[in-house]
């Protein structure tokens, strides 16, 4: 549920907006307590994330929006996601991986497989330059390429989804090159004459 409303974060900002448009100008000067001034003064001041509770007019309004109690609901900002689930709010640290990340995350489940590194670390560079969310749609045959890996459309044993998942498709990379005996299905192995 948490990636569908991922998604739908527009959604959700075109919301928040809506009800700070119409319920704040609306609501009574009780509404507006001193701890909802410095939560509107906190929102608009720092990159910190904001925590609705139901105890102002919008967390009230938002609160309502979520009529089911096993939703949860994960907003992202920079500085981290805050996430609403039966009625409690909690803040997770849990920002977009960087690229440093990813390679510690990829080249550790290579070694643990006992493949050569250098070879993986090679072909990953060249075929995404460590970019999870590459895409190519270009090839001469009408497929395309996703992820990390650029696994091609053709291999249907692998969601479009994980092969946007840096560690799904690292997974099912290492299962395919351990299957195949070789780096062979990738284009960039030929380029760098992996084995």
């Amino acid at each position: 549920m948490t990636k569908t409303v991922q998604k739908n974060l527009s959604l959700i900002a075109g919301l928040f907006f809506i009800a700070q448009s119409t319920l704040a100008p609306a609501a009574s000067a009780a509404d507006f307590s001193t701890d909802s001034q410095s939560l509107y003064h906190s929102a608009a001041n720092s990159a910190e994330p904001v925590i609705f509770n139901g105890s102002n007019a919008i967390g009230s309004f938002l609160a309502g929006l979520i009529k089911n109690d096993n939703i949860s609901v994960t907003v992202k900002t920079a500085a981290a996601n805050v996430e609403r689930t039966k009625n409690t709010d909690k803040v997770i640290d849990n920002p977009e991986p960087t690229v440093e990340e990813i390679k510690d995350y990829v080249l550790g489940e290579i070694k643990k497989a006992g493949l050569n590194v250098r070879e993986a670390e090679a072909i990953v560079n060249c075929e995404s330059r460590w970019d999870p969310l590459a895409y190519n749609g270009r090839n001469s045959n009408g497929s395309n390429d996703k992820g990390l890996w650029q696994i091609n459309s053709i291999h249907k044993n692998i969601s479009d989804a994980d092969k946007f998942d840096y560690k799904e498709s690292t997974k099912w990379a290492i299962a395919k090159r351990l299957a195949d005996g070789s780096w062979s299905a990738w284009s960039c192995s030929r380029k760098i004459a992996a084995k």
